[in-house]
């Protein structure tokens, strides 16, 4: 299990290190038993357990970003492209000049 060890390890060192905000060290353990004839006493059986094992990492660097857009726009589509055009405001404001 040197495995789950190294992968431990590594995780931490890189987490500690700054390189990621977190990491995951994941075992997955199958276990089963066998009866087993012994090889010096053929009268004798044992149970000879059998471990089947992955160790994983994964090490995640999240990043974000958010914000909102409330722009009057108009979404279309042409030759499989998206356009997006703003709307002009209909609302008049004070400052507006008038024609």
């Amino acid at each position: 299990m040197n495995s789950l060890n190294m992968n431990i390890i590594e995780v931490m060192k890189e987490v500690y290190d700054g390189n990621f905000e977190e990491g995951e060290v994941n075992l997955k353990l199958q276990i089963d038993i066998e009866n087993v004839t012994s090889p010096i006493y053929p009268h004798e059986e044992y149970k000879k357990p059998n471990f089947d094992y992955k160790v994983s990492r994964s090490l995640k660097k999240n990043e974000s970003n958010s914000g909102k857009i409330r722009e009057n726009l108009s979404l279309s589509i042409s030759k499989k492209k998206f356009k997006l055009t703003k709307l002009k405001d209909l609302q008049r404001r004070l400052d507006d000049e008038v024609i």
